[in-house]
């Protein structure tokens, strides 16, 4: 499964991407690094 999260850093976001990551799943995050780092194993975007 690939999955794309806007704004991966935050409560919620953090989250999904956490468990996505848990279940193998190919996870980008894209946020404006205004909150925290992308979790170990996500591709990591970022929009300044």
């Amino acid at each position: 499964m690939r999955l794309l999260v806007l704004g991966g850093t935050g409560f919620v976001g953090g989250a999904t991407v956490t468990e996505a990551v848990r279940r193998g799943w190919s996870v980008t995050g894209f946020n404006r690094g205004l909150h925290g780092a992308v979790p170990s194993g996500v591709h990591a975007g970022c929009a300044r």
